[in-house]
């Protein structure tokens, strides 16, 4: 998703190409190779279906930031018309079609997951996300979400006991390199 944004970028808005960027978003993309062969290298015959859901899936949120960075909504405002048009599109589908069991959970239950799915992930997390689009640009908002895989794998080790191997720590510090190489601010001359 990161390379794919940052590619757009270049091509639709003629974005800045530093080789700096460039070595940024190679240490993604060898960190993002490596887990796949990692995971690849465990599971012999492997199906790809789902990696290309999840491909599918990336070219999703490049069009949405790509339209949160051109059409010059708010945060705010970017955040209300994606999620009213999603309500009136899938609510009816879902109330008809969906059996997501929340009737017959506690209210306490419920309750965790309206605040946490619903308010943190659905409103809170996507109101960050279209503002650091607005303000730092769609290629640098983007390169975060390359992190979401590097924290998950961290949690995991001490939370669920799964250990990090040589492979995966040394994804995560490419990953968390280029990350760096992308976002951090570009230092002016002196003088």
């Amino acid at each position: 998703f990161p390379a794919l944004v940052f590619l757009v970028g270049l091509v639709v808005f003629k974005d800045p190409s530093t080789p700096r960027r460039w070595l940024g978003l190679a240490g993604v993309a060898i960190g993002a190779g490596l887990v796949a062969y990692a995971a690849f290298g465990r599971e012999a015959g492997a199906d790809w279906t789902g990696y290309l859901y999840f491909h599918a899936c990336a070219w999703m949120w490049v069009v949405y930031t790509v339209v949160v960075r051109i059409s010059g909504l708010s945060s705010a405002h970017a955040l209300g018309v994606t999620h009213v048009l999603a309500a009136l599109i899938y609510g009816p589908i879902w109330l008809v079609f969906g059996e997501s069991g929340l009737a017959s959970l506690p209210l306490g239950e419920l309750a965790f997951q309206v605040g946490y799915h619903g308010l943190l992930n659905g409103l809170v997390c996507m109101f960050l996300y279209n503002f650091a689009v607005q303000r730092l640009g769609a290629a640098e908002a983007a390169v975060f979400a390359a992190l979401v895989p590097c924290f998950a794998a961290i949690s995991a080790w001490p939370i669920l006991g799964e250990p990090i191997g040589p492979l995966e720590a040394t994804a995560l510090i490419a990953v968390a390199a280029g990350v760096y190489l992308i976002s951090a601010p570009r230092r002016r001359a002196a003088g």
